[in-house]
């Protein structure tokens, strides 16, 4: 089965190594744009963050649907 990947993203500790970036691009750039974002440690727990967040406001509608009688 082909996959049609287009882009890799580095992220991690390890992605923030000058060598392993100069690799990978070496390695693959001509197969797929290659995205590492800056701050990478940063990325990762925003991305983190955000999903707790969006756990967290749904799981507490969630629970405000179900705790409130209904409106008649």
């Amino acid at each position: 089965m082909f996959v049609d990947i287009r882009y890799m993203f580095l992220v991690g500790g390890f992605s923030e190594s000058p060598m392993l970036q100069v690799e990978m691009r070496k390695e693959f750039c001509h197969l797929l744009k290659i995205i590492i974002p800056q701050d990478v440690a940063l990325t990762i727990l925003k991305g983190f963050l955000k999903l707790i967040y969006r756990f967290l406001t749904q799981s507490r509608e969630i629970l405000f649907m179900w705790a409130l009688p209904p409106l008649t």
